[in-house]
């Protein structure tokens, strides 16, 4: 029970990544498996849109998602530009 109509979101990274799903890795916690469809929106920071095709498993992204008839559905995917301080 949300309030507000502020849509829920997770930060992590991909894990795999299909047309049909988003497999995203919490900081902490399980993988967690959203649905996306053709309404999915990708886009950068800036708000610019990505092709779903350059997304990659490990990169960094927030997922807004909606929870509708048991299914987790990808609404908006902010791909975040990877930092080269990884370890």
């Amino acid at each position: 029970s949300q309030q507000g109509g502020m849509p829920s979101q997770q930060q992590g990274t991909i894990s795999t990544i299909t047309p049909s799903t988003i497999v995203v890795q919490p900081l902490n916690g399980d993988p967690v498996t959203y649905t996306s469809s053709k309404s999915t929106v990708y886009v950068d920071e800036t708000g610019k849109p990505v092709a779903v095709g350059t997304v990659q498993s490990g990169a960094p992204v927030v997922v807004y998602y909606d929870k509708t008839g048991g299914k987790t559905t990808a609404t908006k995917v902010v791909v975040k530009k990877k930092t080269e301080i990884e370890d």
